[in-house]
């Protein structure tokens, strides 16, 4: 939790002499820390951005380490966001019962994630409750709630599969093109009903909503609107990859390193990538490095980078890169420098306790 670099001023009672001596700027930093999130983002906007958007507030490290009763129903529903999904420590049980309170108050974001949470009680009275609230939430255009039970209905795990229930909810959900429930909401159609799925998330890709060009993609990817559909999947994760969706760059690489070259697309692609793997997307970094290793164009096989990149990889997080550093280490390296940084990288990665590495340099 952040520590306030604030202490009261209450020097015998003088509120107008505190008044003076705190910084002009303190007063901002005593308002709503909530107050730059926009309708669209309190509606279906991804929880880290919603974090995120709080924690640049001035007034988020004051107004965090203040008692609850003086928060606002927003700033409980962002805390409890925060601690719910790791994002500040304190632990999960102290965010569902901040959203608790967040939803009594009234705030419809909050209402989402303990109605979720209630769907997994195996309790068809429990279940309905829970069904009530996030309906309530949907029809008042928090349209989290009918992603939700877009996907609870379509799955058929935490409340019986109704398809026509499914349907009716994504189309709830894409009431707002634009919003990111319509793109999580089509795509998990997709399986049950692809013709809705992809009409969908074509108005919403047109629209502007870059997240469900990426899941047509996907849809294409995987086989959901026909097989064999690798260039309707290129050109997709091409355009939300050209409005920074970097998933969908990844992707690109991907079917590059699988044999589905696209050499028009290959180096604006790559370019894309890097500062997102330097900055920790750990998909970007994986492929990367494997662009690195296996592309045969002796001009960009280039395996200082396929360490750099496995080693960055790594460090986001992605397991299965990690190991990679052994083949930089017995195959894919030129020189005896690189293969002395190869080793140094795995030394660093077995330091994070993968064992496959640590294996490795043992043997070494």
């Amino acid at each position: 939790m952040f520590v306030s670099v604030f202490r009261s001023f209450a020097f015998f009672g003088a509120s107008l002499l505190a008044s003076l001596l705190l910084p002009a700027y303190s007063q901002e930093k005593m308002t709503d820390f909530t107050s730059a999130i926009t309708p669209q983002q309190w509606s279906s906007g991804e929880i880290v951005d919603l974090v995120r958007t709080s924690a640049r507030h001035p007034g988020f490290e004051y107004r965090s380490g203040q008692p609850v009763e003086t928060m606002t129903a927003n700033e409980k529903a962002i805390l409890g966001l925060a601690y719910r999904y790791g994002y500040l420590e304190g632990g999960v049980e102290k965010g569902m019962k901040l959203l608790n309170d967040a939803c009594t108050e009234g705030q419809l974001r909050a209402c989402a994630y303990p109605a979720q949470w209630l769907l997994t009680s195996d309790d068809a009275e429990t279940d309905a409750a829970a069904v009530k609230i996030l309906d309530r939430i949907c029809k008042a255009g928090t349209l989290t709630g009918c992603y939700m039970l877009t996907y609870a209905y379509s799955k058929g795990e935490d409340l019986p599969h109704d398809l026509q229930k499914a349907r009716l909810y994504t189309d709830l959900a894409c009431s707002d093109l634009q919003q990111l429930s319509c793109s999580y909401a089509g795509r998990h159609i997709a399986a049950h009903s692809p013709d809705m799925s992809l009409k969908l998330l074509t108005e919403s890709c047109e629209a502007g909503n870059f997240v469900s060009c990426h899941n047509i993609g996907i849809g294409h990817r995987d086989d959901r609107y026909g097989t064999d559909k690798v260039q309707e999947a290129l050109d997709f994760f091409a355009i939300a990859c050209a409005n920074d969706y970097i998933d969908s760059c990844a992707n690109i690489l991907w079917y590059n390193n699988n044999g589905f070259a696209e050499p028009e697309k290959l180096g604006w692609t790559v370019r894309k990538l890097i500062k997102p793997c330097e900055r920790g997307h750990a998909s970007a970094c994986g492929e990367l490095a494997r662009y690195h290793e296996s592309y045969t164009d002796d001009r960009l096989n280039q395996p200082e980078l396929f360490v750099k990149y496995t080693t960055l990889g790594c460090a986001a997080g992605s397991e299965f890169t990690c190991s990679w550093i052994i083949n930089a280490y017995d195959e894919h390296l030129g020189s005896e420098a690189l293969q002395r940084e190869a080793l140094s990288a795995m030394r660093d990665i077995c330091a994070m306790g993968i064992d496959e590495v640590c294996r490795k340099v043992a043997e070494i």
